[in-house]
């Protein structure tokens, strides 16, 4: 779920599947209604999209947009967001797991 260690200051290049995952996490909550659920996962797209832009850490982002995407009213939209985000979940669980080691400190 997350794009860089905790703790971890360095940004992280998002792979161009992760964004492809993206476009079309953002492509489906375009399509939501106006209620207020919809108007915060598309909300919480913009904020997830902005991290994974400047590589910067997505677990919060991810936490909160999948408690919001639980919250929609259950229908066809509601059905393919959540398997595009469970698919970019799963994208940057493998950019994490190919991040290389910090090296220890040496203080």
């Amino acid at each position: 779920m997350i794009a860089t260690t905790p703790g971890d200051p360095r940004p992280v290049e998002t792979s161009a599947d992760a964004l492809s995952l993206l476009d079309n996490v953002q492509r489906y909550a375009g399509w939501l209604g106006k209620d207020h659920v919809s108007v915060a996962v598309r909300a919480d797209v913009c904020g997830l999209a902005a991290a994974m832009h400047a590589g910067n850490e997505t677990s919060v982002c991810l936490q909160v947009l999948d408690k919001d995407v639980q919250r929609l009213h259950g229908g066809g939209v509601r059905t393919m967001l959540r398997k595009a985000l469970r698919a970019l979940q799963a994208e940057l669980d493998r950019e994490t797991e190919r991040m290389p080691c910090l090296p220890a400190s040496s203080e």
